[in-house]
């Protein structure tokens, strides 16, 4: 496993633990997170401030992951991976495709594509509102 995967891998289990100032420390001060269909958010404070929606909602969170693809100089990671979100004794799950930039041993872009309509329903099955500018059809 290369030093950019062990980056991202670190980063995604701090995800889950869903600890904010942790998860800002593992990243630039000036990333640049792009999650579709929300516009990219500008900056560390930008970005947890946007995960800190669902955390306060959802009573916890994991991450299985597929796939792993690393550039040469471990600057450039791809992966393919399933986030759930735990109410209780459900879930959801959207399987994402992301690209994790790293630059000084941190994170400085991170880019998420997914299936909004798919997460959408699953969180409409089990009670939830999917979030703002999310929903059951294709964006």
């Amino acid at each position: 496993m290369g030093e950019g995967i062990k980056i991202v891998e670190a980063f995604l289990r701090t995800l889950e633990s869903r600890d904010l100032d942790k998860l800002g420390e593992l990243v630039t001060e000036d990333i640049i997170y792009s999650n579709p269909p929300s516009p990219a958010h500008l900056g560390r404070q930008a970005m947890t401030e946007f995960l800190s929606f669902n955390y306060k909602r959802m009573d916890g969170s994991s991450c299985t992951i597929h796939h792993w693809a690393e550039n040469e100089t471990g600057t450039v990671v791809m992966n393919e991976r399933t986030e759930y979100m735990h109410f209780g004794d459900k879930k959801a799950g959207a399987t994402f495709m992301g690209i994790f930039e790293i630059r000084d041993g941190k994170i400085c872009a991170w880019r998420d594509y997914w299936d909004h309509a798919s997460f959408a329903a699953q969180m409409a099955a089990i009670g939830q509102a999917a979030g703002p500018g999310i929903n059951n059809s294709s964006s």
